[in-house]
């Protein structure tokens, strides 16, 4: 018995090469990249919670910023200034929610 090997060429021919059920739903190495996409989602939405939560435990951030405010030949004068970052709350809780959604919703598996 002779087994047939059936060629579908929509948009011209395909270079000899034939058509499978396989190719057209997709090969086996997209569940590899499924998994992949899951745990970068994963980890996105891990980072984004507890940021969420450091912001809301601990809304303000100082920092210091050193700014030169005089330079006369070999001498310079810098000024070091403490400055406060305020992170809203709203801002927090949207990244718990980003958090949150993040790996539940994910890429839907085909």
């Amino acid at each position: 018995m002779r087994a047939f090997l059936y060629s579908v060429e929509p948009f011209g021919p395909l270079d000899d090469q034939a058509w499978s059920v396989e190719q057209a739903r997709g090969s086996t190495a997209d569940c590899g990249s499924f998994a992949r996409m899951k745990k970068v989602l994963v980890m996105a939405g891990l980072l984004f919670f507890v940021t969420g939560i450091v912001g809301l435990l601990h809304p303000d951030f100082t920092y210091h910023k050193a700014e030169e405010v005089a330079h006369v030949g070999p001498v310079r004068a810098t000024v070091n200034e403490e400055k406060v970052a305020h992170v809203p709350a709203a801002v927090s809780v949207v990244l718990l929610v980003a958090g949150l959604g993040l790996p539940v919703s994910g890429v839907k598996r085909p």
